[in-house]
């Protein structure tokens, strides 16, 4: 799972989104990332879901230490492992700016679009994997329904941005095993998905470090060509 950044979405329109919305935090993810370069306070909220609970209880332990010290201070090398076991179905940080949720994000990002009421920023990355404390799910890569909820949903301009894209339509081995099933997953049909969403979306594929993403997004004039190298962190 990478993370993307505030200042690639910044590139990408003169009204940047103010809502960030990931899937997929694994341990601490885009959120963690905000705190640590230093972007945090450019976003009004930020939500981040993962199914993995175990993730969460250490994902919560990271953001409070930020929480407890200062986002100016850098932890990155003391990051801890430690789970913080209070953690249970959800918690808010920074009086209330940044929310964890633990579920299925088909599910769970319905109750954060519940709560949206303008433009948000998309990081789609939840999935199943070959790393330890991925959790997997009844569906491998809930894409699909992700984007099904982000269709319901009656703002159409919503900035999304897709990880994975070069494992779209193959399974994911390991050992011989099927780690991520993809196969139902193809652009043809994530791409017929954004275009229901909003006809004039712009449709692009970088390509930063190697490995393909997506992004879908209302171009307009003042929009620069897409940087490939400094928007994705591993």
């Amino acid at each position: 799972m990478g993370q993307i950044k505030t200042d690639y979405i910044e590139t990408l329109s003169m009204i940047k989104p103010n809502i960030l919305v990931e899937t997929g935090t694994y341990l601490g993810g885009t959120a963690l990332m905000s705190l640590v370069d230093k972007s945090f306070n450019r976003w009004d909220k930020i939500y981040t879901i993962d199914l993995s609970e175990k993730c969460c209880r250490i994902s919560s332990t990271r953001y409070k230490l930020y929480e407890k010290f200062g986002i100016e201070h850098d932890f990155e090398e003391q990051w801890s492992s430690e789970e913080d076991m209070e953690f249970h179905d959800r918690e808010s940080y920074f009086d209330g700016k940044l929310n964890l949720l633990h579920g299925d994000s088909s599910i769970r990002l319905k109750d954060v679009l519940d709560e949206v009421d303008q433009r948000c920023a998309f990081w789609l990355d939840a999935h199943a994997g070959s790393k330890e404390l991925f959790a997997r799910g009844e569906i491998d890569c809930p894409l699909i329904s992700e984007l099904e909820s982000i269709k319901a949903h009656y703002i159409k301009d919503h900035f999304i941005a897709i990880d994975d894209v070069h494992l779209f339509g193959e399974k994911q081995f390991k050992d011989g095993k099927v780690i991520c099933d993809y196969t139902e997953i193809t652009r043809e049909r994530v791409e017929k998905l954004l275009k229901q969403i909003n006809s004039d979306y712009t449709i692009e594929y970088p390509k930063p470090y190697g490995q393909l993403m997506l992004i879908a997004y209302i171009k307009d004039a003042t929009t620069p060509d897409i940087p490939t190298s400094t928007w994705w962190q591993d």
